[in-house]
């Protein structure tokens, strides 16, 4: 409950569908790079980004999602007193930015960098039970729609990966 902070800091999470080529992810990376350095040129002092898997010697990386279709951006602004807006109108015009790739399965712009502490954005979680996938779905998806009509909601997200496509190989 506690309000949030400009603490000049944007994370920005997304993802591309399962199995999309690295090279794929990382030139969509870089075209965003270039984007939004020249749109907020007078905002943005510094932006990098990750693209892939993690190496097998990163154990902290690891354990987070990661793939070759996953792209994660640290954005870092000039001070409040240094910029003519707030970091919440930036967030929701790179929101808007992001309506322009239809590729993205998910995207995710996060206020003060990340969802834990105190200069995180506000959230809320609801978690939908049952015993039947397209059942749960189909209820998450009515729920997104409906939370995106409420005034003051920035963003909706389902944590529900896509499925992994595997093989299962039995010999014989």
């Amino acid at each position: 409950f506690f309000p949030a902070q400009d603490n000049s800091r944007i994370g920005v999470a997304l993802e591309l569908p399962i199995g999309t080529r690295v090279e794929v992810a990382q030139e969509l990376s870089q075209e965003l790079t270039v984007l939004w350095k020249d749109k907020y040129k007078d905002e943005i002092i510094t932006i990098n980004y990750t693209v892939g898997q993690a190496s097998s010697d990163n154990t902290f990386a690891s354990m987070q999602d990661n793939g070759t279709h996953i792209m994660s951006f640290n954005i870092r602004l000039e001070e409040p007193g240094d910029r003519s807006r707030g970091m919440d109108e930036i967030c929701d015009d790179m929101r808007e930015d992001l309506k322009a790739y239809p590729e993205l399965v998910k995207a995710q712009v996060i206020f003060g960098g990340s969802n834990t502490g105190m200069s995180g954005q506000p959230t809320a979680e609801f978690e939908v039970y049952g015993y039947d996938f397209d059942v749960t779905n189909d209820v998450s998806n009515e729920l997104r729609d409906r939370l995106l009509e409420v005034p003051g909601v920035a963003e909706v997200n389902i944590s529900r990966s896509d499925y992994q496509p595997e093989y299962q190989v039995e010999f014989d």
